[in-house]
This record gives C-alpha cells, sequence and structure tokens, in this order.
C-alpha cells in the first residue's frame, strides 16, 4: 500500500509541474464504469480489463481476447438515453445525464478446473472436473456529467451510479464449496444457491493535466436478503502516453471486505495497459446515434482542463 501510494505521489508532482508542457494535448476521460460507449469503430485493447470496440456511438461490444481460452466471455454496454448539458444555463441544465446497461455472458468452467487442478491458493471447488456453468451478468448506469469552473478552465466531473445483479446457472444438484479468500469470493459467490446483486458509486475526473483519476465503493449482497455481503473500493490514476496519445497506463489498488466466513480482509494493486485504435476516419460525424439527431454529450470530453 505504501509503495502504491508513493508512486502515485511521485506521478502527480511529475504531470503537475510538466502542466505547460501538455496543455496543447487533450487527456480524455475514459468510459469505463460510464454510461458512455467508446465512438464507433474505436478498438481500446486492454491487458486485463476488458477490451471494448465500438459497434456504433452507442452500442460497445467487450470481451478479454486473451482470457477467452480459459474463460470464454462477451459483453455488450449500450446508451439508451441522454441530456445534453446546457452552457450558461443553471445547475441543472448544465447537468448531463447518461443511462446505459451492460450485460454479459461467461462460461467459467475451464478456468475453474484450471485453477483446481493448479490447487492455487489451495482452491478447491469441492468437485472434479467442475460441470458446464453459464454466468450471466445485468447492470444499470446513471451517469452525471458535473460541469465545474475554475479560471478560464472547464473541469468536468462524471458521476456514475450502478446497480446490478449476477446470477450463474447450473446443474441444481451440484454444489460447490465456495472459497474463504476476499479476494475471489465475490467471482465465486453466485456458484452457490444465491445470486449476487450489488450497488456502487464511481467518480472520474481529472487529478491535474495529463492525469486523471476514478474512485468507487460497490456493495455486494449474496441474495436479496443478504446471507452474506461485500464492500469493495478501489483507486486508480490513469495517463495517456505517446504524440497520438494511442496508449494508456493505468495503477491502483483495491480493497475488500467480506464476512464470509467470519471477516475477511484483502487489498492488492491494480496495473493495466490499454492500446487504442481508431479505425474511422478523421472529421467524420460522431454523433451519439447514427441518424445524427442527437450529438455525443461526451464529444468534448478531449477539452476539458
Amino acid at each position: 500500500m505504501k509503495k502504491i501510494l508513493l508512486i502515485v505521489t511521485i506521478l502527480t508532482i511529475i504531470y503537475s509541474q510538466s502542466d505547460a508542457q501538455y496543455r496543447k494535448f487533450s487527456s480524455p476521460i475514459w468510459t469505463i464504469g460510464t454510461a458512455k460507449t467508446i465512438s464507433k469503430k474505436e478498438l481500446d485493447l486492454n491487458l486485463l480489463y476488458y477490451s471494448q470496440y465500438g459497434i456504433t456511438n452507442r452500442v460497445e461490444l467487450q470481451m478479454k481476447p486473451l482470457w477467452w481460452y480459459k474463460f470464454p466471455n462477451l459483453g455488450l454496454k449500450i446508451t439508451w438515453w441522454n441530456k445534453k448539458s446546457e452552457p450558461n444555463a443553471n445547475f441543472f441544465k448544465k447537468l448531463g445525464i447518461i443511462v446505459g446497461t451492460k450485460h454479459g455472458i461467461y462460461y467459467p468452467t475451464p478456468l475453474m478446473n484450471y485453477i483446481q487442478d493448479k490447487s492455487f491458493q489451495n482452491i478447491d471447488f469441492g468437485s472434479s472436473p467442475i460441470p458446464p456453468i453459464f454466468a450471466i451478468k445485468n447492470e444499470l448506469l446513471i451517469t452525471f456529467i458535473i460541469n465545474k469552473f475554475k479560471g478560464c478552465y472547464q473541469n468536468r466531473g462524471i458521476l456514475t451510479l450502478k446497480a446490478g445483479n449476477q446470477k450463474a446457472f447450473k446443474n441444481q444438484n451440484q454444489n460447490f464449496v465456495l472459497t474463504d479468500k476476499a479476494i475471489l469470493f465475490r467471482q465465486t459467490t453466485i456458484f452457490g444457491d444465491y445470486s449476487l446483486w450489488y450497488f456502487g458509486i464511481d467518480y472520474d475526473s481529472k487529478l491535474s493535466y495529463g492525469l486523471n483519476y476514478k474512485i468507487d465503493v460497490d456493495f455486494y449482497s449474496v441474495g436479496l436478503l443478504i446471507h452474506n455481503w461485500i464492500f469493495e473500493h478501489k483507486g486508480l490514476v490513469y495517463w495517456y502516453m505517446g504524440a497520438n496519445k494511442k496508449i494508456r497506463t493505468t495503477i491502483g489498488y483495491k480493497f475488500s471486505y467480506a464476512n464470509y466466513p467470519g471477516t475477511k480482509l484483502s487489498l492488492y494493486p491494480l496495473f493495466d495497459l490499454t492500446y487504442m485504435i481508431h479505425f474511422r476516419k478523421k472529421g467524420k460525424s460522431n454523433d451519439l446515434f447514427d441518424n445524427g439527431v442527437l450529438e455525443d454529450p461526451f464529444d468534448d470530453r478531449d477539452a476539458i482542463h
């Protein structure tokens, strides 16, 4: 934890003192964790997080290609509605609102068999081999774009509320031994008798020019009656590299607190690397809807200071 804080502090100082050098470049706030999808024909290849591809300006395909052979997965994020912020208006008119959903399906059986065969962290799911399991995830996202002004520059905070459910489909007669490790309990609890319900809040903004940050808190309930629960929090900083800013580096930490069995704590570092490819032609319209009726409310995010 101390090493992570030291790294974040050093990066903050470096980027704060190099503000003038990066003034002519943009540092867009990412769309991860918000109701906004990436642009049409944009491909974000993430090392660990889901990679993303913009099918349209409001439909995004998500998957983990590097994990596919052990963890087949597929997801969609859809932007359904937006209210674009209005400049020079009162607070509520300045407030931009975007509503979206995420839907995913994955097949964890190969990965579970691999973990059990390798005795990773001495995990034993109580069955060998693991029978076929399919899991689904559905999530509602409501994003608020909060405009803030500091002198001649505009800063924009992005606040997202989320609520969702995860559920596994398996043989009803199959019982699994759930891991008691906080770092894995949330991911494996749906293989028991209950689905997972959760809600959370994310906040994204700029720490300094060229350096962005994200913080979130999430509460997970095993079953609607809260048979067990998990509290999670993470903090991230990320920045863009290269003349065209096609590479994004992310570092941070994640904290997990679970009460099954007993109370378990976990704290571990996070890291990711993203390479972004834009297949669309320069100057092409970037409307939220393909017919251009409504403009993309994030089309000026690159100009955030």
